[in-house]
This record gives C-alpha cells, sequence and structure tokens, in this order.
C-alpha cells in the first residue's frame, strides 16, 4: 500500500506540472507539443515490457521494482530542463496576480462532466493495461508473446501520436474545422468496440489484431484531453484544472480496478476486465460530449450577457417625433 501510495504521490508530482508549463508555453501548436510529451511513455513501453517480464523471470518481484525504480530515476534529468519554462510560466502567473488554486471550476457543470469523462477513460486504460497480459497467457501464448503485446501497444502509439499532434494543431482540414472534443468522444466510443471484440480472440493473431486496432484508437485519440481542457477553461487555470483531473481520475481508476481485479480473483475470468473497460469507455464517451454541450451552453450565455452589457441603457432608449410647429400665416389668415 505504501509503493502504491509514493508511486501515486511521484507520480503526480512529475506530471501535472509538466502538462501545466506545455501548456502555457506552447499555446499555438499545443496539441503537438502534447503528443510529443506523451509519445515518451510509449516509446519507453516498447522495450520496458518485454524487460519487465524478463526482470521478474532473472530476479523476482523485488529486483524488478528496483530496476524500475532506478529507471524512473532518470527522468529527474529531463525534469531540469523545463527550469526555464516553469520560471517565465512563473513570472507571468504573479505578475498578473492569478490564482495559484482557483475552486471556481467546480461551480462548472462542464468541468464536472469532463472530469467524470476523465475519469472513466483513465480506468478503461487501465483495466486494459493490467489484465491483458494475464488475458493472453489464459488463452495459451507464452509469456514473453503476452508481454510483447504492450510493446505492440507503445510502437503503434508512437506511430500516430506526432501525426495526430499535427492534424489536431490545425484550426481546419480542407473545409471541414477541426472539433476536437467531438474527434475525442469518437476515438473513445471506437476504443469501446476494440475491447469489446478482444474477448472473443481466442488465438496470437486474433488477440494482435484487436491490440493493433486498440492501440490505434489511443494513438488517434493521443493528447487530446490536455488540449481540450487548456482551450475549454483557459491556460491560466491549467494548473488547477489538472490537479482536480488528476484527484477524479484517480479515484474512479482505483474503484474499477479494485472492483474488477475482485471479480476476476474470484472468478478466474479474464473476458471480464475488457467488457468493463467497454463500459467506462462508452460512459466517458457520452460524458464528453455532455461537456461539449455544456461548455457551448456556458460560452452563448456569456457572449449574449456581454453584448447587452455593451449596450447599455442608453441604446435603447424610445424616440419621439418632434410636434410641427403651426404656421402663424395661416392662422392669421
Amino acid at each position: 500500500m505504501s509503493n502504491l501510495s509514493f508511486a501515486g504521490l511521484g507520480s503526480c508530482c512529475a506530471l501535472t506540472p509538466v502538462y501545466a508549463v506545455i501548456g502555457q508555453v506552447f499555446a499555438k501548436k499545443r496539441p503537438l507539443v502534447n503528443n510529443i510529451v506523451t509519445t515518451g511513455s510509449a516509446i519507453a513501453s516498447i522495450p520496458l515490457s518485454v524487460a519487465a517480464q524478463l526482470w521478474i523471470d532473472w530476479y523476482g518481484w523485488r529486483g524488478s521494482v528496483l530496476l524500475i525504480g532506478g529507471v524512473l530515476l532518470q527522468s529527474l534529468v529531463c525534469s531540469v530542463l523545463t527550469f526555464n519554462m516553469a520560471s517565465r510560466c512563473d513570472a507571468e502567473m504573479f505578475g498578473k496576480k492569478r490564482k495559484l488554486f482557483d475552486l471556481s471550476l467546480l461551480k462548472s457543470t462542464s468541468f464536472l462532466m469532463y472530469c467524470v469523462a476523465c475519469g472513466f477513460h483513465l480506468s478503461s486504460l487501465t483495466v486494459v493495461s493490467v489484465f491483458l497480459v494475464r488475458f493472453a497467457q489464459s488463452r495459451g501464448v507464452s509469456d514473453l508473446l503476452a508481454a510483447g503485446l504492450s510493446g505492440v501497444i507503445g510502437a503503434v502509439d508512437t506511430i500516430l501520436k506526432p501525426f495526430t499532434g499535427y492534424l489536431f494543431s490545425l484550426n481546419k482540414i480542407g473545409c471541414c474545422a477541426v472539433k476536437r472534443m467531438l474527434i475525442l468522444s469518437g476515438c473513445v466510443v471506437a476504443q469501446a468496440l476494440t475491447t469489446f471484440c478482444l474477448p472473443f480472440a481466442y488465438d496470437y493473431g486474433s488477440i494482435v489484431a484487436c491490440v493493433v486496432a486498440y492501440a490505434a484508437c489511443i494513438g488517434f485519440n493521443g493528447a487530446l484531453p490536455l488540449t481540450v481542457l487548456a482551450e475549454l477553461y483557459g491556460p491560466e487555470k491549467l494548473a488547477t484544472s489538472l490537479g482536480l483531473r488528476s484527484v477524479s481520475m484517480g479515484a474512479f481508476t482505483m474503484a474499477l480496478s479494485s472492483l474488477v481485479g475482485y471479480y476476476v480473483e474470484q472468478t478466474k475470468n479474464y473476458s471480464i476486465p475488457f467488457f468493463a473497460s467497454t463500459g467506462a469507455a462508452l460512459s466517458a464517451g457520452l460524458f464528453f460530449l455532455l461537456a461539449n454541450v455544456c461548455a457551448d451552453i456556458s460560452q452563448k450565455t456569456t457572449e449574449i450577457s456581454s453584448i447587452s452589457a455593451k449596450k447599455g441603457p442608453t441604446d435603447e432608449q424610445p424616440v419621439f417625433l418632434e410636434e410641427a410647429e403651426p404656421d402663424n400665416n395661416k392662422t392669421q389668415s
């Protein structure tokens, strides 16, 4: 339990400030930069998925955890490079007297729905990542080939993320406007379809085909949840929104993973996690759509109120017609 607590605390303290800094510094190409940054985890998962299985076989769980901790320490070197960008963000924040932690986001209905959607989305991904290898082993796949499925996901994700990041950084593709929230919802629903088909795969080839389709949905999705967060609620509130989003994702992931894990241990049925992931992904797509609708309504309401405030009371005063003066010559005659 202490290991999980420190792992969650370290992940939150390491990732949240980085995404907040990137979202404030790179405003024009934010989707592309976010995808490039998140590509690092996909690249690392290719060798580490196989290496972790080998470490467990050679050194046991205790030794493999120590080795993974040594790999994670390398992120300290890369985090030093963000000090210059972080200092620029701090100067802008304190120069404009912004709030460091703004709880006004909790009053926004669209933000609450967005947090619920992110919680369902991450829990759907976590359940698949936890039980994918054991599901493949239950279908008779060897340990190394089963561990290599995570590398397949990382490879497809690595290839697609820079390409989709460039596409989503454009305002228009041809004559069609890029609506990132709708694309995000569509990718999540497509991910649900792939996880629903995965329990019906009984050989290694069909499992790989479902995994490739699943990875394509993840890669096409990219870092869109982070991108739309800055677009909907502003980069000045990005640190607060990322923190509240992380709380929601942690709560949903802990609840769903624990329930699914308990059910699997009781029944030894490794198909149930993928059906649970399907339901969570469909719920995430629905809440992403609702968050988009609520954000559009809130934006239109704000625009109407600002226009009416600019008009002022003088613009709608009634116009009175001047009465014609009587002609003195006609009255004298």
